[in-house]
Protein backbone atom coordinates (compact mmCIF):
# COMPACT_ATOMS: atom_id res chain seq x y z
CA UNK A 1 0.00 0.00 0.00
CA UNK A 2 0.87 3.92 -0.64
CA UNK A 3 -0.05 7.02 0.64
CA UNK A 4 -0.78 10.36 -0.63
CA UNK A 5 -0.88 13.59 0.87
CA UNK A 6 -3.74 15.43 -0.55
CA UNK A 7 -3.05 19.11 -1.91
CA UNK A 8 -3.66 20.82 -5.23
CA UNK A 9 -0.35 19.68 -6.31
CA UNK A 10 -0.96 16.29 -5.78
CA UNK A 11 -4.35 15.99 -6.79
CA UNK A 12 -3.69 15.55 -10.91
CA UNK A 13 -1.40 12.68 -10.20
CA UNK A 14 -4.30 10.55 -8.16
CA UNK A 15 -6.83 11.19 -11.52
CA UNK A 16 -4.24 9.43 -13.63
CA UNK A 17 -5.01 6.37 -11.40
CA UNK A 18 -9.00 6.75 -11.60
CA UNK A 19 -10.55 3.67 -13.43
CA UNK A 20 -11.93 5.88 -16.51
CA UNK A 21 -11.32 3.96 -19.80
CA UNK A 22 -9.50 5.89 -22.65
CA UNK A 23 -9.34 4.78 -26.08
CA UNK A 24 -6.02 5.41 -28.53
CA UNK A 25 -6.59 7.47 -31.73
CA UNK A 26 -3.38 7.45 -33.16
CA UNK A 27 -3.32 6.75 -36.70
CA UNK A 28 -1.81 3.33 -37.98
CA UNK A 29 -0.35 2.26 -41.46
CA UNK A 30 -3.57 0.84 -42.21
CA UNK A 31 -5.35 4.56 -42.26
CA UNK A 32 -7.48 3.71 -38.78
CA UNK A 33 -6.97 4.13 -35.44
CA UNK A 34 -5.99 2.03 -33.10
CA UNK A 35 -8.79 1.43 -31.17
CA UNK A 36 -7.28 -0.01 -28.35
CA UNK A 37 -8.45 0.68 -25.21
CA UNK A 38 -6.69 1.62 -21.86
CA UNK A 39 -7.93 1.59 -17.82
CA UNK A 40 -7.18 5.04 -17.01
CA UNK A 41 -5.21 8.14 -18.17
CA UNK A 42 -2.02 6.71 -16.40
CA UNK A 43 -2.04 3.68 -19.00
CA UNK A 44 -2.94 5.60 -21.68
CA UNK A 45 -0.24 7.99 -21.19
CA UNK A 46 2.63 5.17 -21.54
CA UNK A 47 0.69 3.40 -24.40
CA UNK A 48 0.80 6.87 -26.50
CA UNK A 49 4.45 7.13 -25.50
CA UNK A 50 5.27 3.24 -27.04
CA UNK A 51 3.98 4.86 -30.61
CA UNK A 52 5.73 8.04 -30.13
CA UNK A 53 8.98 5.83 -29.98
CA UNK A 54 8.16 4.52 -33.23
CA UNK A 55 7.34 7.45 -34.55
CA UNK A 56 10.54 8.24 -36.51
CA UNK A 57 10.03 8.08 -40.75
CA UNK A 58 11.44 6.15 -43.06
CA UNK A 59 15.12 7.68 -44.61
CA UNK A 60 14.79 11.38 -42.56
CA UNK A 61 15.28 12.11 -39.00
CA UNK A 62 11.61 13.49 -38.57
CA UNK A 63 9.57 12.54 -35.64
CA UNK A 64 5.51 12.47 -36.38
CA UNK A 65 2.58 12.99 -34.32
CA UNK A 66 -0.06 10.85 -35.97
CA UNK A 67 -2.85 12.10 -33.58
CA UNK A 68 -5.64 13.78 -35.01
CA UNK A 69 -6.23 17.15 -35.15
CA UNK A 70 -2.64 17.72 -34.79
CA UNK A 71 -1.14 21.50 -35.95
CA UNK A 72 2.41 20.34 -35.08
CA UNK A 73 3.03 17.06 -36.66
CA UNK A 74 7.06 17.58 -37.25
CA UNK A 75 9.20 16.73 -34.36
CA UNK A 76 13.25 16.51 -33.90
CA UNK A 77 13.20 13.58 -31.62
CA UNK A 78 11.09 11.13 -30.16
CA UNK A 79 11.44 12.88 -26.20
CA UNK A 80 10.30 16.66 -27.90
CA UNK A 81 7.16 14.07 -29.42
CA UNK A 82 6.44 12.80 -26.48
CA UNK A 83 6.00 16.01 -24.75
CA UNK A 84 3.63 17.57 -27.40
CA UNK A 85 1.43 14.51 -26.70
CA UNK A 86 0.94 15.31 -23.51
CA UNK A 87 1.10 18.94 -23.21
CA UNK A 88 -1.10 19.18 -26.39
CA UNK A 89 -3.03 16.15 -27.06
CA UNK A 90 -3.42 14.55 -23.53
CA UNK A 91 -4.42 17.80 -22.04
CA UNK A 92 -7.68 17.93 -23.67
CA UNK A 93 -9.04 15.03 -22.22
CA UNK A 94 -12.02 15.50 -20.08
CA UNK A 95 -11.62 13.56 -16.38
CA UNK A 96 -13.99 13.17 -13.57
CA UNK A 97 -12.86 14.22 -10.01
CA UNK A 98 -10.98 11.56 -7.97
CA UNK A 99 -13.27 12.07 -4.78
CA UNK A 100 -15.97 9.42 -5.22
CA UNK A 101 -18.51 12.13 -3.24
CA UNK A 102 -17.84 14.54 -6.05
CA UNK A 103 -20.85 15.15 -8.44
CA UNK A 104 -19.55 17.52 -10.90
CA UNK A 105 -18.88 17.13 -14.59
CA UNK A 106 -15.69 16.16 -16.06
CA UNK A 107 -12.85 19.13 -16.55
CA UNK A 108 -8.92 18.92 -17.66
CA UNK A 109 -6.46 17.78 -15.95
CA UNK A 110 -4.93 21.29 -15.79
CA UNK A 111 -8.86 22.48 -13.71
CA UNK A 112 -8.33 20.02 -11.12
CA UNK A 113 -5.88 22.36 -8.75
CA UNK A 114 -8.78 24.99 -9.06
CA UNK A 115 -11.48 22.64 -7.88
CA UNK A 116 -9.75 21.20 -5.39
CA UNK A 117 -8.92 24.32 -3.86
CA UNK A 118 -12.93 25.50 -4.48
CA UNK A 119 -14.20 22.30 -3.55
CA UNK A 120 -12.26 19.67 -1.39
CA UNK A 121 -10.19 22.33 0.34
CA UNK A 122 -11.26 20.50 3.79
CA UNK A 123 -9.18 17.96 2.93
CA UNK A 124 -5.84 20.09 1.95
CA UNK A 125 -2.79 18.37 3.98
CA UNK A 126 -4.59 15.00 4.99
CA UNK A 127 -2.97 12.03 4.10
CA UNK A 128 -4.27 9.15 3.13
CA UNK A 129 -3.79 5.53 2.01
CA UNK A 130 -4.69 3.74 -1.13
CA UNK A 131 -7.10 2.32 -1.85
CA UNK A 132 -9.42 4.44 0.27
CA UNK A 133 -13.32 4.80 0.28
CA UNK A 134 -12.70 8.14 -0.29
CA UNK A 135 -11.44 8.22 -3.90
CA UNK A 136 -13.22 6.29 -7.00
CA UNK A 137 -11.94 2.90 -7.71
CA UNK A 138 -8.43 2.77 -8.97
CA UNK A 139 -6.76 0.25 -11.74
CA UNK A 140 -3.81 -0.43 -9.36
CA UNK A 141 -3.97 -3.77 -8.05
CA UNK A 142 -2.79 -3.50 -4.40
CA UNK A 143 -1.55 -6.67 -2.11
CA UNK A 144 -2.96 -6.49 1.29
CA UNK A 145 -0.18 -5.80 4.32
CA UNK A 146 -1.62 -8.19 6.51
CA UNK A 147 -2.77 -11.66 5.09
CA UNK A 148 -5.67 -12.93 8.03
CA UNK A 149 -4.60 -16.27 9.27
CA UNK A 150 -5.86 -19.41 7.82
CA UNK A 151 -7.64 -22.29 10.07
CA UNK A 152 -5.73 -25.01 10.71
CA UNK A 153 -6.57 -28.43 8.86
CA UNK A 154 -8.63 -30.78 10.69
CA UNK A 155 -6.84 -33.90 12.85
CA UNK A 156 -9.42 -36.95 11.30
CA UNK A 157 -8.40 -38.34 8.16
CA UNK A 158 -11.93 -37.91 5.80
CA UNK A 159 -12.42 -40.57 3.03
CA UNK A 160 -10.16 -39.53 -0.39
CA UNK A 161 -7.85 -37.50 1.34
CA UNK A 162 -5.13 -40.06 2.54
CA UNK A 163 -2.08 -39.74 0.94
CA UNK A 164 -1.18 -43.17 -0.55
CA UNK A 165 2.46 -43.97 -2.63
CA UNK A 166 1.72 -44.13 -6.22
CA UNK A 167 0.39 -47.70 -7.95
CA UNK A 168 2.64 -48.41 -10.90
CA UNK A 169 1.70 -50.44 -13.32
CA UNK A 170 2.58 -53.84 -14.31
CA UNK A 171 4.70 -53.91 -17.88
CA UNK A 172 2.49 -55.65 -21.00
CA UNK A 173 3.62 -56.91 -24.01
CA UNK A 174 4.13 -54.65 -27.04
CA UNK A 175 2.17 -54.17 -29.84
CA UNK A 176 4.37 -56.72 -32.64
CA UNK A 177 3.52 -59.23 -29.44
CA UNK A 178 7.23 -59.33 -28.23
CA UNK A 179 8.07 -59.23 -24.23
CA UNK A 180 8.78 -55.98 -22.74
CA UNK A 181 11.66 -57.90 -21.02
CA UNK A 182 14.18 -60.40 -22.22
CA UNK A 183 14.79 -62.79 -19.18
CA UNK A 184 11.89 -65.58 -18.88
CA UNK A 185 11.21 -67.20 -15.76
CA UNK A 186 11.97 -71.18 -14.69
CA UNK A 187 7.86 -72.03 -15.81
CA UNK A 188 8.46 -70.05 -19.12
CA UNK A 189 11.59 -71.94 -20.04
CA UNK A 190 10.08 -75.27 -19.01
CA UNK A 191 7.42 -75.03 -21.06
CA UNK A 192 8.89 -73.74 -23.95
CA UNK A 193 11.65 -76.87 -24.16
CA UNK A 194 8.36 -79.29 -23.58
CA UNK A 195 6.93 -77.37 -26.88
CA UNK A 196 10.00 -77.60 -28.93
CA UNK A 197 9.94 -81.05 -28.05
CA UNK A 198 6.76 -81.87 -28.95
CA UNK A 199 7.94 -80.19 -32.73
CA UNK A 200 10.97 -82.45 -32.69
CA UNK A 201 10.21 -84.92 -36.40
CA UNK A 202 9.01 -88.26 -35.88
CA UNK A 203 11.62 -90.59 -37.53
CA UNK A 204 10.22 -92.73 -40.53
CA UNK A 205 10.21 -96.12 -40.99
CA UNK A 206 10.34 -98.00 -44.07
CA UNK A 207 9.11 -101.55 -44.83
CA UNK A 208 11.66 -103.22 -47.47
CA UNK A 209 9.06 -106.27 -48.13
CA UNK A 210 6.26 -104.00 -49.11
CA UNK A 211 5.32 -103.49 -52.95
CA UNK A 212 5.47 -99.88 -54.06
CA UNK A 213 2.75 -97.42 -52.68
CA UNK A 214 3.68 -94.90 -54.75
CA UNK A 215 0.39 -93.32 -56.43
CA UNK A 216 -0.14 -91.97 -59.69
CA UNK A 217 -2.94 -89.96 -61.44
CA UNK A 218 -3.54 -89.51 -64.75
CA UNK A 219 -6.29 -87.50 -65.92
CA UNK A 220 -7.98 -88.46 -68.76
CA UNK A 221 -10.78 -86.02 -69.08
CA UNK A 222 -10.15 -83.28 -71.74
CA UNK A 223 -10.86 -79.96 -70.79
CA UNK A 224 -11.89 -77.43 -72.74
CA UNK A 225 -11.82 -73.59 -72.15
CA UNK A 226 -14.44 -72.43 -75.06
CA UNK A 227 -16.79 -75.13 -72.90
CA UNK A 228 -16.47 -73.17 -70.26
CA UNK A 229 -16.23 -69.32 -71.08
CA UNK A 230 -17.86 -68.01 -73.90
CA UNK A 231 -16.31 -65.38 -75.60
CA UNK A 232 -18.89 -63.11 -75.29
CA UNK A 233 -19.68 -63.38 -71.51
CA UNK A 234 -15.50 -62.99 -70.46
CA UNK A 235 -16.52 -59.84 -68.38
CA UNK A 236 -19.49 -61.35 -66.54
CA UNK A 237 -19.45 -63.66 -63.58
CA UNK A 238 -18.47 -67.08 -64.44
CA UNK A 239 -20.83 -70.20 -63.08
CA UNK A 240 -19.15 -72.71 -61.23
CA UNK A 241 -19.02 -75.96 -62.56
CA UNK A 242 -19.08 -79.52 -60.39
CA UNK A 243 -15.94 -80.45 -59.88
CA UNK A 244 -13.74 -82.89 -62.30
CA UNK A 245 -13.76 -86.41 -61.39
CA UNK A 246 -10.67 -87.49 -62.68
CA UNK A 247 -10.14 -91.79 -63.39
CA UNK A 248 -7.45 -92.43 -60.89
CA UNK A 249 -5.30 -96.24 -62.38
CA UNK A 250 -4.52 -97.53 -58.70
CA UNK A 251 -1.52 -99.65 -58.52
CA UNK A 252 -1.37 -100.46 -54.72
CA UNK A 253 -3.69 -103.55 -52.64
CA UNK A 254 -6.12 -102.97 -50.03
CA UNK A 255 -5.40 -103.94 -46.56
CA UNK A 256 -7.43 -106.77 -46.98
CA UNK A 257 -5.17 -108.54 -49.74
CA UNK A 258 -2.40 -107.51 -47.37
CA UNK A 259 -3.50 -109.36 -44.76
CA UNK A 260 -4.20 -112.40 -45.91
CA UNK A 261 -0.62 -112.56 -47.60
CA UNK A 262 0.64 -111.94 -44.40
CA UNK A 263 -1.18 -114.69 -42.59
CA UNK A 264 -0.78 -117.07 -45.43
CA UNK A 265 3.15 -116.16 -45.30
CA UNK A 266 2.85 -117.12 -41.14
CA UNK A 267 1.58 -120.49 -41.57
CA UNK A 268 4.01 -121.47 -44.24
CA UNK A 269 6.61 -120.65 -42.03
Amino acid sequence: MSTVQLSNGTIADVVQDILFPLQCEWKMPNGGPCGIILSSYQLLKKHLSMHCNKGKTHNTSNWLCKLPKCNMPVHSSSKALNQHVQLSHMSRILLPCPFASCTNTKMRITQLPSHFDNEHNELDGKTVTIPSTLFQPLWMPFTPTQIPSLESLPKQTFPGTCLTEPVKLRPTARQNGAPVTSKATKRQRRQLSEKIDDEAPVPSLSFDTLENTNMEVEVKVPIHRSELIHPREESKAQMMHGFIQAQVKSITIHYKVLAQRMEAAERMG
